[in-house]
Protein backbone atom coordinates (compact mmCIF):
# COMPACT_ATOMS: atom_id res chain seq x y z
CA UNK A 1 0.00 0.00 0.00
CA UNK A 2 2.96 2.36 0.69
CA UNK A 3 4.43 1.90 -2.62
CA UNK A 4 1.30 2.63 -3.95
CA UNK A 5 0.60 5.50 -2.24
CA UNK A 6 4.23 6.81 -3.41
CA UNK A 7 3.50 6.04 -7.27
CA UNK A 8 0.46 8.40 -7.13
CA UNK A 9 2.44 11.10 -5.19
CA UNK A 10 5.15 10.81 -7.80
CA UNK A 11 2.41 10.95 -10.66
CA UNK A 12 0.45 14.15 -9.09
CA UNK A 13 3.89 15.92 -8.68
CA UNK A 14 4.70 14.68 -12.56
CA UNK A 15 1.24 16.52 -13.71
CA UNK A 16 2.29 19.52 -11.42
CA UNK A 17 5.60 20.09 -13.27
CA UNK A 18 6.61 22.76 -15.72
CA UNK A 19 7.85 22.21 -18.82
CA UNK A 20 10.46 24.32 -19.96
CA UNK A 21 9.95 27.21 -21.95
CA UNK A 22 9.45 26.90 -26.28
CA UNK A 23 10.86 29.07 -28.53
CA UNK A 24 10.11 29.11 -32.14
CA UNK A 25 10.11 31.85 -35.14
CA UNK A 26 7.07 32.05 -37.47
CA UNK A 27 6.38 35.39 -39.46
CA UNK A 28 2.52 36.83 -40.07
CA UNK A 29 1.29 39.49 -42.47
CA UNK A 30 1.23 42.76 -42.01
CA UNK A 31 0.17 45.53 -44.59
CA UNK A 32 0.70 42.97 -47.13
CA UNK A 33 4.53 42.43 -45.68
CA UNK A 34 6.22 39.71 -43.63
CA UNK A 35 6.79 40.49 -40.55
CA UNK A 36 9.34 38.05 -38.54
CA UNK A 37 8.11 36.75 -34.90
CA UNK A 38 9.71 34.84 -31.51
CA UNK A 39 7.10 32.96 -30.12
CA UNK A 40 7.41 31.92 -26.31
CA UNK A 41 5.51 29.25 -25.58
CA UNK A 42 3.04 29.89 -28.34
CA UNK A 43 2.92 33.86 -27.41
CA UNK A 44 4.77 36.60 -29.82
CA UNK A 45 7.57 37.97 -27.45
CA UNK A 46 9.72 39.57 -30.25
CA UNK A 47 9.07 41.24 -33.81
CA UNK A 48 11.23 42.71 -36.73
CA UNK A 49 9.79 44.69 -39.72
CA UNK A 50 11.30 47.06 -42.02
CA UNK A 51 9.24 49.16 -44.65
CA UNK A 52 9.04 48.14 -48.17
CA UNK A 53 10.68 44.39 -46.77
CA UNK A 54 9.89 41.01 -46.19
CA UNK A 55 11.47 39.61 -42.43
CA UNK A 56 11.62 35.83 -42.84
CA UNK A 57 12.99 33.99 -39.96
CA UNK A 58 15.50 30.77 -40.51
CA UNK A 59 17.09 30.10 -37.27
CA UNK A 60 17.00 30.31 -33.70
CA UNK A 61 18.81 29.17 -30.59
CA UNK A 62 19.67 29.81 -27.30
CA UNK A 63 22.97 30.15 -25.35
CA UNK A 64 23.27 29.17 -21.98
CA UNK A 65 22.04 32.03 -19.88
CA UNK A 66 18.84 31.69 -22.39
CA UNK A 67 19.26 34.46 -24.37
CA UNK A 68 17.87 34.02 -27.87
CA UNK A 69 19.58 34.17 -31.07
CA UNK A 70 17.21 34.59 -34.31
CA UNK A 71 18.58 34.63 -37.86
CA UNK A 72 16.15 36.93 -40.23
CA UNK A 73 16.69 37.00 -44.21
CA UNK A 74 15.36 40.14 -45.18
CA UNK A 75 13.78 40.85 -49.30
CA UNK A 76 12.73 43.19 -51.10
CA UNK A 77 9.84 41.27 -52.63
CA UNK A 78 11.15 37.87 -54.07
CA UNK A 79 14.92 39.46 -53.85
CA UNK A 80 16.84 38.27 -51.10
CA UNK A 81 18.82 41.50 -49.45
CA UNK A 82 20.93 40.71 -46.53
CA UNK A 83 20.91 38.64 -43.13
CA UNK A 84 19.97 39.84 -39.77
CA UNK A 85 21.09 38.11 -36.15
CA UNK A 86 19.17 39.69 -33.17
CA UNK A 87 20.19 38.68 -29.47
CA UNK A 88 16.54 38.62 -28.05
CA UNK A 89 15.34 42.05 -29.24
CA UNK A 90 18.53 43.85 -30.19
CA UNK A 91 20.15 43.58 -33.88
CA UNK A 92 23.57 41.74 -32.97
CA UNK A 93 24.84 41.48 -36.26
CA UNK A 94 23.94 42.00 -39.86
CA UNK A 95 25.09 41.91 -43.29
CA UNK A 96 23.77 44.54 -44.58
CA UNK A 97 26.33 46.72 -47.02
CA UNK A 98 28.36 44.09 -46.85
CA UNK A 99 28.97 42.50 -50.59
CA UNK A 100 29.98 38.49 -50.83
CA UNK A 101 28.52 37.96 -47.38
CA UNK A 102 25.92 35.41 -46.44
CA UNK A 103 24.91 34.09 -43.62
CA UNK A 104 23.21 30.74 -43.85
CA UNK A 105 23.01 28.86 -40.28
CA UNK A 106 23.74 30.38 -36.26
CA UNK A 107 24.66 28.12 -33.20
CA UNK A 108 25.55 28.21 -29.85
CA UNK A 109 28.53 26.70 -27.86
CA UNK A 110 28.06 27.63 -24.44
CA UNK A 111 27.40 30.87 -24.28
CA UNK A 112 29.23 32.49 -27.70
CA UNK A 113 26.84 33.10 -30.72
CA UNK A 114 28.63 31.31 -33.80
CA UNK A 115 27.12 32.02 -37.64
CA UNK A 116 28.22 30.09 -40.45
CA UNK A 117 28.19 30.68 -43.82
CA UNK A 118 30.11 31.88 -46.56
CA UNK A 119 32.25 34.91 -48.18
CA UNK A 120 33.83 36.18 -51.14
CA UNK A 121 37.96 36.88 -51.46
CA UNK A 122 39.55 39.67 -52.93
CA UNK A 123 39.46 36.95 -55.89
CA UNK A 124 35.81 36.97 -55.52
CA UNK A 125 36.26 33.11 -54.59
CA UNK A 126 33.68 31.91 -52.22
CA UNK A 127 34.99 31.04 -48.82
CA UNK A 128 33.13 28.54 -46.24
CA UNK A 129 33.67 30.31 -43.06
CA UNK A 130 32.37 30.29 -39.47
CA UNK A 131 32.63 33.61 -37.52
CA UNK A 132 31.75 34.53 -33.88
CA UNK A 133 31.02 37.68 -31.93
CA UNK A 134 29.06 40.80 -33.17
CA UNK A 135 32.31 41.65 -35.54
CA UNK A 136 32.92 39.09 -37.77
CA UNK A 137 35.47 37.42 -36.43
CA UNK A 138 36.19 34.16 -38.45
CA UNK A 139 36.49 31.12 -36.43
CA UNK A 140 37.04 28.82 -39.22
CA UNK A 141 36.86 28.54 -42.62
CA UNK A 142 36.93 25.76 -45.20
CA UNK A 143 38.55 26.62 -48.63
CA UNK A 144 41.63 26.98 -50.57
CA UNK A 145 40.34 30.54 -51.63
CA UNK A 146 40.70 29.24 -55.57
CA UNK A 147 37.57 26.83 -55.70
CA UNK A 148 34.75 28.12 -54.28
CA UNK A 149 33.49 26.06 -50.83
CA UNK A 150 29.90 26.81 -49.79
CA UNK A 151 28.55 25.91 -46.49
CA UNK A 152 24.50 25.29 -46.26
CA UNK A 153 23.66 24.03 -43.14
CA UNK A 154 26.23 23.64 -40.13
CA UNK A 155 26.59 22.31 -36.66
CA UNK A 156 29.00 22.21 -33.97
CA UNK A 157 30.93 19.13 -32.05
CA UNK A 158 30.17 20.44 -28.48
CA UNK A 159 33.34 18.38 -26.82
CA UNK A 160 36.05 20.26 -29.41
CA UNK A 161 34.06 23.19 -30.88
CA UNK A 162 35.19 22.30 -34.23
CA UNK A 163 31.57 22.88 -36.85
CA UNK A 164 30.40 19.90 -39.04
Amino acid sequence: MKKLFVIIVLMILALNAKADDIFATGYYLQNDQKVAAVYKNGEIIYTVSHEGMNATPKAIVCDENKNIYWMINIFQGTSFKYTEVWKNNLLYVSTQGMSGVRIIDIYCLDDTLYYAGYQNNEDTISVATVWKGNDFTPHWTLGDGIHDSYMYDADVDKSTGTPY
